[in-house]
């Protein structure tokens, strides 16, 4: 069972804040990563869920660990990043080198 990290934790706002630094190439990666399509749908309603980030727990130094994506409930584990150096580094590591198929 995944917590939801709520919203003042620094972490989501370091993760909006690289989110708005990235290329709309990247972007794109992003949503491939995070949930399948490269691209939203016109219309919110049409989002299976929500977006969700979650709590990852992590037993050693959480800057060591990749975030983890569950595309099918469009859901992003986060551990508890030092710094939005560190989340933006995994994160960029993680979308370029996640190799995922597009879903129609």
């Amino acid at each position: 069972t995944s917590l939801r990290i709520p919203a003042a934790d620094p972490r989501v706002g370091w993760l909006w804040a690289t989110l708005e630094q990235m290329t709309a190439e990247e972007r794109a990666l992003f949503l491939r990563f995070a949930w399948g399509p490269s691209r939203l749908p016109h219309a919110v309603e049409r989002l299976p869920q929500p977006f969700i980030i979650a709590e990852m727990h992590t037993s050693a130094n959480p800057d060591d660990y990749m975030p983890i994506s569950h595309a099918c409930f469009f859901t992003l584990d986060l551990p508890k990043y030092t710094s939005a150096k560190a989340l933006k580094e995994k994160l960029l590591y993680a979308i370029y080198q996640c190799a995922t198929s597009e879903i129609a």
